[in-house]
């Protein structure tokens, strides 16, 4: 009789394992000290006693308590564990239990949920209070996207954290396992595989937390995500076959758990399962597979062994060649693909095989090759025209003002344009310059600003150049020749802040080189992967610019193995595996080419008389400075042209001005005689100037739909799953002034992905690219018996999320009287030492009010972020006189309560208000403090500009009646009204010859001007 035994992997399920070597049956339950099947029991099947023990939380939100009980049909066995609102399992903590500093151990079990079948973060296995990541202990934790990750803090050392790892919220069964090498790294494991990156633990200390115990379900305190309001529930998940070793399990005992799993075998059973599938590559689901994938999958046999002359392998649907060893009861199974295949393309794989009962095994899964890119044959220089080993690597640096942490930035201080609005000139260079036209000599990319380890290689150096400090405000550029072969590459730049990597002929030129990868803003150190084909072996041009803002600073260049996973350095001269580089290709054509252009291409906010500016470098031959011309949306003008040694300028004042929220084109022709370049890039235009107005008003009537403006966006199904809508009572807060009114529950940005996108439809002012006049105003309460220190009210210039937020409530006891204070501010100005009462006060609902002024052009002569709690000044925070477009200026979004690491927690919200100007401290003060109507949205004092000199208007209010009053001008004047900014037509109201008007308010907000 013949039987099939078939394991279809879905694309989305696991990830990569190559290499594990198989398991020993016997060793699987070595170590082993607490084993749940949940077949309808709680008891420890070890023997050991390590029983669980069913608790319900006792909290307000779990209206029915019940202990959590058991569901049948479990991944394994005839039943599975279920948890719903406040129901975990408690193991107490026995000596089984207790790691110390030095003992290895590892986790395993299944878990099943549907997507939101949990918010926030909440605990799947726990020593620890997790309310802070910081507190003593260790945890398995779910994200807020149906996600999960891994938190570690020992007595020696600082937190360690994994990104959110992967997707579990499913619907499906998934396996997860995590070891703890104590003298070595934790490894994690997503359905048998590795994911992610291993981190180090060895010498952390110990991981014992006396003050709490071990909990499923929940953390180590038994109460996280109720007792302290974080919302961090699980609402109906499934766990099965749960275990606990006093071992790290190998790799391969990872996978024959998982692979056993699969055929209904418990982690005490796997010896009984049968022939199973391990070690797939590409991994299924993969989209990184390389341009010519080597497909491989071992089977473990099971009772009997697995014929070779049955294993055939199909992909594509197509049975190819395959090569079949076999050795200690693993069959491998191998097949090169011959030829390379289109980047992002799709193939499925199967592997057929039987064993010696006739018993037929199928393992059939996908993947996706990455999206490379091909450089091309035309770059490459002849093998022997090798230079001096090594890159040339060189440094500039403005150690005064405040730089933008862009690429564009970056190529501007490079190229010697930046400029500085303090001074109306270039920014003063402080690198030192190196030996070699500017450059240094450097064997590898390995850099930190203060030579401390950083990314992922040790021996950091410091940047050449600048002192070995920490620096800010500084970009660095490399050049070199690499040695490549025919064949797939995977390059890596692990940078703190930016970089971008190019390739050209020559790479140096901003619009023809070709980008092979980047990263445009802040970060702390972390990995970009590119992948590369070539398909001419030659020297290859690099360039690769690397840009810091502020804080830490680092950069690597390296190159990845695709088959082990290793990051190798670059011209790593000690390591043969490494891409080889060289300074020069000796014999190089040296050609002119364009080092910097402004606007830059892709940029937005473009004001309409910003001039376009082209630099351009001459190669061996001289550019023809007077013939150089300039299109602008393919019509000739004419520029200024100058010439400083090997450097020709363009610039190009427009006249008439450029269209305005539009896209340009600008074009650039020029020659040496031998070559000419026509080359071409765009930008976009910054809309019309607005006159001063609410730009966006939001009341949460049920949903995230706007009064003004445009509705605010869920930033992920994690944000959905984060909001709740209903009222005070419903949700058992005090309302305003006895009024009950309808708010937005926020559970707090635990992810981050976890935010609201609010399009604050405020256009570029205060003569910027970006929005930097504006006032942020917002009803809120958080809850009495809130916890935590801080709370993001949103991120600003970085909308990537990947740093902090730029505006904050610090809760701290500031006075005394062991109650936390909410102070408002940014960079450790949360203080107003004047009136205690100002501060935000947990069970209250305060208005608070940000307006901000990044101009100098004010009564503080620099950039000020003016902050206030219930209309009262909490403080004027001065920021510096180059702040223009800087940390405070508005993007075209602002992604609302976003955190990078979790500085957030639970609040309430009535209302929230954008306006684009700053607000007087009079305007605010009249708003006052919340109001269960929300923010007043009539009583904007509202200057638009003038159409005679010297004209002010003001506006004000009682009950409906709206008063104008204006100065300047003379003879009759008409009153005109439209009910939407930006767009309508004017209605004239009334006219008048005394310079004042009062007319009756009607609808929810109106625009008005005066006019001759």
């Amino acid at each position: 009789m013949s039987k099939t035994l078939r394991c279809h992997l879905a694309a989305a399920l696991v990830s990569a394992a190559i290499g594990l070597a198989p398991a020993s049956h016997a060793a699987i339950t070595d170590g082993l000290v607490v084993h749940l099947p949940f077949d309808d029991t709680f008891n420890d099947a070890t023997g050991r006693g390590n029983h669980g023990t069913p608790v319900v939380v006792e909290d307000a939100d779990v209206v029915d308590p019940t202990l959590p009980g058991f569901v049948s049909g479990g991944a394994i066995g005839s039943h599975a564990l279920r948890l719903t609102l406040g129901q975990y399992v408690t193991l107490g903590s026995p000596s089984d239990l207790h790691f110390g500093p030095d003992v290895d151990f590892s986790v395993a079990f299944w878990v099943k949920g549907d997507p939101g079948a949990w918010t926030s973060d909440p605990s799947f296995f726990s020593n620890k209070a997790w309310a802070s990541g910081g507190n003593l202990g260790w945890i398995i934790a779910a994200q807020g996207n149906g996600g999960w990750k891994w938190n570690w803090r020992a007595s020696d050392f600082g937190r360690r954290d994994t990104p959110n790892l992967a997707v579990i919220a499913t619907g499906g069964w998934r396996h997860i396992a995590v070891t703890h090498n104590r003298q070595g790294n934790a490894v994690f494991y997503l359905d048998g595989v590795p994911i992610g990156a291993e981190i180090p633990i060895v010498d952390d200390g110990d991981i014992d937390n006396f003050d709490t115990v071990y909990n499923i379900g929940n953390d180590g305190t038994g109460g996280y995500g109720f007792n302290n309001d974080r919302g961090a529930r699980f609402l109906d998940v499934q766990m099965d076959d749960f275990g606990v070793w006093r071992r790290a399990l190998s790799a391969g005992e990872v996978a024959e758990i998982y692979g056993a799993g699969l055929q209904g075998y418990n982690l005490a059973s796997t010896a009984q399962a049968g022939a199973f599938f391990q070690n797939l590559a590409p991994a299924p689901g993969a989209v990184d597979a390389p341009a010519s994938p080597i497909i491989r999958g071992e089977i473990q046999a099971g009772a009997s062994a697995i014929s070779a002359d049955s294993v055939r392998l199909l992909l594509n649907g197509t049975a190819v060649a395959a090569e079949v060893t076999q050795a200690g009861g693993v069959t491998s199974v191998r097949y090169a693909v011959p030829s390379l295949v289109p980047a992002g393309s799709v193939h499925t794989v199967r592997i057929e095989a039987r064993d010696a009962a006739n018993i037929e095994v199928v393992q059939e899964w996908s993947f996706t090759v990455a999206n490379y890119q091909t450089l091309p044959a035309s770059l490459a220089r002849p093998l022997d025209s090798r230079g001096s080993p090594g890159l040339l690597f060189r440094s500039v640096w403005a150690s005064f003002g405040s730089l933008a942490n862009t690429i564009a930035r970056a190529e501007a201080q490079l190229a010697g344009t930046l400029i500085d609005p303090a001074t109306e000139e270039p920014y003063f260079d402080d690198a030192e310059p190196g030996p070699i036209n500017g450059f240094y000599a450097v064997d590898v990319i390995n850099f930190e600003q203060a030579a401390q380890n950083a990314g992922n290689f040790p021996g950091d150096q410091a940047f050449p150049g600048l002192p070995e400090m920490d620096v800010n405000n500084f970009s660095t550029e490399a050049l070199a020749w690499l040695e490549l072969a025919p064949g797939f590459y995977r390059l890596g730049v692990n940078s703190d802040d930016g970089f971008e990597l190019r390739t050209g002929a020559p790479p140096r030129d901003v619009l023809d080189g070709i980008r092979i990868g980047a990263f445009d803003g802040g970060r702390g150190a972390a990995d970009s992967l590119m992948d590369i084909v070539v398909t001419e072996a030659g020297l290859y041009p690099i360039r690769l610019i690397h840009f810091e803002g502020t804080g830490g600073a680092s950069c690597e260049l390296f190159s990845v193995d695709v088959a082990t996973g290793d990051k190798i350095l670059v011209n790593n001269l000690g390591d043969s595996r490494a891409i080889k580089a060289y300074q020069t290709s000796v014999g190089a054509p040296s050609l002119p080419f364009t080092r910097s252009v402004s606007p830059a291409p892709g940029s937005t906010g473009v004001r309409e008389n910003d001039p376009i500016t082209v630099t351009i470098v001459d190669g061996s031959a001289q550019v023809n400075t007077s013939g150089i011309q300039l299109r602008v949306n393919g019509v000739d003008v004419t520029p200024t042209r100058s010439r400083d040694g090997n450097v020709s300028t363009v610039n190009y004042v427009p006249s008439p001005l450029l269209p305005s929220d539009s896209q340009v084109t600008a074009t650039v022709i020029y020659g040496d005689g031998s070559n000419t370049k026509t080359q071409s890039w765009t930008f976009t235009t910054q809309p019309p100037s607005q006159p001063p107005a609410i730009v966006g008003h939001w009341d949460f009537n049920g949903n995230l739909g706007a009064t003004v403006g445009f509705p605010l966006e869920y930033s992920s199904a994690a944000a959905q799953a984060a909001s709740q809508f209903g009222t005070t009572e419903s949700f058992g807060i005090p309302g305003i002034g006895g009024q009950t009114l309808q708010v937005l529950r926020f559970a707090g940005a635990s992810a981050r992905d976890i935010h609201y996108t609010m399009r604050h439809n405020a256009a570029p002012n205060g003569d910027g690219r970006l929005v930097n006049l504006w006032t942020l105003i917002l009803d809120l309460h958080f809850p009495e018996n809130g916890s935590g220190s801080w709370f993001s009210f949103g991120q600003i210039d970085n909308l990537d999320n990947t740093n902090d937020g730029e505006l904050f409530v610090n809760f701290a006891d500031r006075d005394g009287d062991g109650i936390p204070d909410g102070g408002i501010g940014i960079g450790g100005q949360y203080t107003n030492v004047e009136d205690f009462e100002t501060y935000i006060q947990r069970g209250s609902w305060h208005r608070i009010a940000f307006a901000v002024d990044k101009t100098n052009d004010n009564d503080f002569g620099e950039a000020v972020l003016s902050k206030f709690i219930d209309g009262k000044p909490f403080q004027n925070q001065l920021r510096g006189n180059t702040q223009l477009d800087g940390r405070h200026a508005l993007r075209d979004r602002l992604l609302l309560f976003a955190d990078e690491d979790g500085e957030s927690q639970v609040v309430f919200v009535g209302s929230i208000q954008i306006r684009n100007y700053k607000m007087t401290d009079a305007e605010i003060a009249a708003l006052g403090g919340p109001s269960a109507t929300g923010i007043p949205i009539n009583t904007a004092v509202i200057n638009p500009p003038a159409p005679v000199d010297d004209v002010e208007l003001a506006a004000t209010i009682a009950g409906n009646q709206l008063t104008l009053t204006w100065t300047g001008g003379s003879g009759t004047f008409q009153v005109q009204r439209r009910a939407a900014f930006g767009e309508g037509t004017w209605t004239t109201v009334g006219t008048t010859t005394d310079r004042t008007f009062t007319t009756e308010v009607t609808g929810d907000a109106a625009f008005y001007r005066i006019a001759q």
